[in-house]
């Protein structure tokens, strides 16, 4: 009787671990560029939300407001500042009630992308509209990944990613 052999021999293994690791190798480079597009969107949806604070500032405050984005060391730093319009009553009067600079407006920081070049933009006062007379588009950099955002009036962004 012949004896009946179970299981691979070393050969097979070795060859199909060799397929594998040929898989895994071209799949890697891909994966890479598919979690860099993934950060790249919450770095963009984060600086949406900000482009948000600052609409709704103008809105509740009736005042313009301003926001400046500066292009830092692998970082964009934002500046978000409320305008002092002397012929807006409301404006006036939340500026008079608001004797601290620390809260007219706020800061922040998106860490680990670059801006192509530095971007300002103005919110009206009262309805928060994006003044679309100015710049209002920017372009987002990270790794190997880019988007280039353009604010509509009403401060949305439409995004296309490269």
């Amino acid at each position: 009787m012949a004896k009946a052999d179970n299981g691979f021999t070393l050969i097979e293994i070795v060859v199909g671990l060799a397929v594998v690791g040929v898989l895994a190798v071209s799949v890697i480079p891909s994966m890479n560029s598919v979690l860099n597009k993934q950060t790249l969107k919450v770095k963009v949806s984060r600086l949406d939300t900000y482009v948000d604070q600052a609409r709704n500032l103008a809105a509740i405050t009736e005042c313009p407001v301003q926001m400046n984005l500066q292009p830092a060391s692998a970082a964009v730093n934002l500046n978000v500042t409320v305008q002092h319009d002397p012929f807006l009553k409301g404006c006036s009067a939340w500026y008079a009630q608001t004797s601290s600079q620390n809260n007219r407006g706020f800061s922040a920081t998106l860490n680990d992308v670059t801006l192509a070049g530095a971007v300002r933009l103005n919110f009206n006062a009262v309805s928060g509209v994006l003044d679309t007379q100015n710049q209002t588009r920017l372009t987002l950099n990270y790794r190997d990944r880019r988007a280039q955002i353009t604010f509509l009036g009403i401060g949305n962004g439409v995004v296309s990613y490269d």
